[in-house]
């Protein structure tokens, strides 16, 4: 039996300049999960037995 635990975290930025690091962090992350999504349904990926990636 799976449980899945979810938390909720808020996050101190101390300054402007971690901030903005952490938000180009997280920009680059975003982009990077687009591109694996977009490869994956551009070439046919069979979801059930994660073939053909």
């Amino acid at each position: 039996m799976e449980i899945q635990i979810t938390i909720k975290v808020k996050l101190n930025l101390a300054n402007a300049e971690i901030a903005s690091s952490f938000a180009n962090t997280m920009e680059q992350y975003r982009l990077a999960c687009n591109y694996v999504s977009e490869y994956i349904f551009n070439h046919d990926f069979d979801y059930k037995t994660g073939a053909n990636l």
